[in-house]
């Protein structure tokens, strides 16, 4: 007797569509100081926004190897900045955006002093107020060339770990840096610069504190796959033959994509008014009263039930551990006056394409 067990493992259509996530470390920072074109701090262990207690403004540039990462291909879904904040000359809550950067530009040795506020003699490469590269290129506009319109912003106020959250324009920024590496030269982070505003201090890549280095979240999907697959669905008869009336979809169970086998009732139990496909982890062949049973019931498997006839719409999650998983389904049809036939089985290997 052919026994349809209870839903317990989605074998191909429950997942929703797989994303992952990484957590990305500076690939370098620097503080720009408007006090003088000869100041950087490119090994320093802080990087610095706001102005000074003279009204002088410090910008901070962040850099991050997104490509080295997120695999090439993937879509970008979400992206956040976290920075810890360990220095503030007032609790008063600032506001802190993050704008896209425009031209490259250097970290070199320079290394500020105490509190590392008033930066350090710039060395050849490092990034200036004045300078690109220090000391032969220069921004086109000191200060920084960056895109007017923030990517994202964050109110700061006291001590502590702050997220810079994703929005639209930030993901629109890490996809373009992921898809053009050539083209990603960060961001740079700039707070209030009003006399009245409060200098905040971040830990940079290299302060010791780890945790609190600046870490750049990227959520993605759709990423190409490190090992291929082409799919396949393989129609298999059983001894006595069942009737051929499972077709295979149009399109082979391919990641992302939707599979939709469907059962031919012209010639097989015309009357059914309900289908019910089972997806097993292995196949069997058993002889029984139904039809013979290609489907190992033994195991957990999956079910789905539509109207006899209509083709299941069974969605292939977009997930790389999923490359070369091989299922069984067959499908039972029942009609009004209860009688139940077996189909055949389709073996099916999910792939990449």
């Amino acid at each position: 007797m052919l026994r349809l067990l209870p839903l317990s493992v989605t074998a191909l259509a429950s997942l929703a569509l797989s994303q992952s996530s990484v957590s990305i470390e500076a690939a370098k920072d620097n503080t720009i100081y408007s006090t003088s074109e000869f100041v950087s701090n490119g090994a320093g262990d802080f990087i610095h926004v706001s102005v000074n207690g003279f009204g002088a403004s410090r910008r901070s540039l962040l850099e991050f190897d997104i490509a080295s990462l997120v695999p090439a291909g993937a879509t970008v879904v979400s992206a956040s900045l976290t920075l810890g904040m360990s220095k503030t000359n007032a609790d008063t809550p600032q506001l802190v955006m993050l704008h896209r950067l425009e031209d490259s530009w250097g970290e070199a040795g320079s290394n500020a002093p105490g509190g590392e506020g008033g930066g350090e003699t710039a060395e050849t490469g490092d990034a200036t107020w004045g300078s690109r590269f220090y000391p032969a290129t220069p921004w086109a506009i000191d200060g920084g060339d960056f895109v007017a319109a923030a990517s994202t912003s964050q109110t700061v106020s006291t001590l502590g770990v702050y997220t810079w959250n994703s929005t639209p324009e930030f993901v629109a920024d890490v996809q373009a840096m992921l898809d053009g590496p050539s083209s990603n030269f960060g961001w740079i982070l700039i707070g209030e610069e009003t006399f009245a505003a409060a200098p905040k201090r971040f830990n940079s890549r290299t302060n010791p504190n780890v945790p609190s280095r600046p870490s750049l979240v990227v959520t993605y999907t759709g990423a190409g796959c490190p090992t291929s697959q082409v799919a396949s669905q393989t129609v298999r008869l059983g001894l006595p033959a069942n009737a051929n009336a499972l077709q295979p979809g149009p399109l082979a169970p391919i990641l992302g994509s939707t599979w939709a086998p469907v059962v031919d009732h012209s010639v097989f139990l015309p009357s059914a008014l309900l289908d019910v496909l089972v997806v097993a982890q292995q196949p069997a062949n058993l002889s029984s009263s139904l039809g013979t049973i290609l489907v190992d019931l033994s195991a957990p498997n999956s079910q789905f039930t539509g109207a006899a006839g209509a083709a299941f719409a069974l969605p292939i999650p977009s997930n790389c551990a999923l490359v070369g998983l091989s299922r069984t389904v067959q499908v039972a049809s029942v009609d009004a006056a209860g009688i139940l036939e077996l189909t055949n089985a389709l073996d099916v290997v999910l792939g990449d394409s």
